[in-house]
């Protein structure tokens, strides 16, 4: 016990140092294919931040950004509720097999979800600045526009409607893979102010992933477990904080951290959530996507909410062989 103490104090420190020396290259954007659907969903996402009158406008405007490559049949009927507006919008992206608007999707960060009603599904991204509570993306946000519109090499991704569209209006089935299930997770009690809070975050996550390991013990990337953990932290907090090394200046970048927490998985998997994690949340990745996701069991039936992508140490941008046990994930 003393042993791991010992080393969660030592590289907790390595690991503000690294998270701290990183400049603004780690939150540069990618350029972007001009003509992809990938490029259409960064405009509309894009102007989440602008004020806007109409809140269907935050669709229905930015069509005059659509590509000319780009199919579309979504027709602007003011006349709808704004929650149809949007779910039509995803809907469109799915029948053209483009998952790319789920990393905006989730109901981690919507206000509706805190204060109990969210007539919005789960795998629509709430595009009013108004209903979330931060408008930024995940630091783990990571491009992977390709300069044509095939879908993610490896999977091709598969969708599927319920034919019973009346009482299953809401929901849809996305091929996918369950991945991991959540065995541990640290919750911040107050939200850090100082380097020594982080230090002390970072101590506790190093303390939780070193917990039941013998000394040597790799992860499953060849590395160690202390390097995976540190990579994990660099790699999630390195992009919320702006600038070169903001710690004695900054406060309020370091209290962005709080907003997510470590986890480690029953199959040994290292990463980072939004703090709304539950210890009931499944691991997912889908087809057609590069990235992982949370999603959570919904009571009493076989569907599940999408709560936000994921950080997961070694599976990002497709690296990792997911195996074959794919199947249907109706998410509502």
């Amino acid at each position: 016990m003393g042993r791991v103490r010992r080393i969660a104090s030592l590289n907790a420190k390595a690991m503000l140092a690294c998270v701290a020396s990183l400049d603004g290259d780690a939150t540069q954007q990618a350029v972007f294919a001009s003509d992809t659907y990938e490029r259409f969903n960064e405009v509309v996402v894009g102007f989440w931040k602008r004020d806007c009158k109409d809140p269907r406008d935050r669709i229905y405007a930015m069509l005059g950004f659509k590509p000319w490559s780009v199919e579309w049949t979504l027709t602007p009927d003011y006349s709808a509720a704004v929650e149809e507006v949007y779910t039509d919008y995803a809907r469109v992206l799915l029948r053209n097999k483009q998952l790319v608007f789920l990393e905006d999707a989730g109901i981690w960060n919507r206000r509706s979800e805190a204060e109990g009603e969210d007539p919005l599904p789960s795998w629509v991204p709430e595009h009013r600045a108004s209903r979330l509570v931060h408008t930024d993306r995940h630091p783990w946000h990571q491009s992977t526009i390709k300069t044509s519109n095939d879908p993610w090499q490896y999977c091709q991704p598969i969708v599927e409607w319920p034919k019973n569209r009346v009482r299953y209006q809401n929901q849809v089935r996305i091929e996918g893979v369950v991945i991991a299930k959540l065995k541990n997770a640290i919750c911040r009690r107050k939200t850090p102010e100082t380097n020594e809070d982080l230090e002390d975050y970072f101590a506790g996550c190093m303390y939780v992933a070193l917990a039941g390991k013998k000394e040597g013990d790799k992860y499953f990337t060849g590395e160690s477990i202390q390097d995976a953990v540190v990579a994990s932290s660099v790699a999630t907090f390195a992009a919320v904080i702006e600038g070169g090394s903001p710690y004695e200046d900054h406060k309020e970048a370091i209290a962005r951290t709080g907003r997510y927490v470590f986890f480690t998985t029953e199959e040994g998997f290292i990463g980072y959530a939004p703090a709304c994690l539950e210890i009931s949340d499944v691991v997912v990745a889908f087809c057609g996507r590069p990235e992982v996701f949370i999603v959570r069991p919904v009571e009493k039936t076989l569907d599940f909410r999408l709560v936000s992508s994921c950080y997961i140490h070694g599976m990002m941008e497709g690296r990792f062989e997911y195996g074959d046990d794919y199947h249907m994930i109706p998410l509502v």
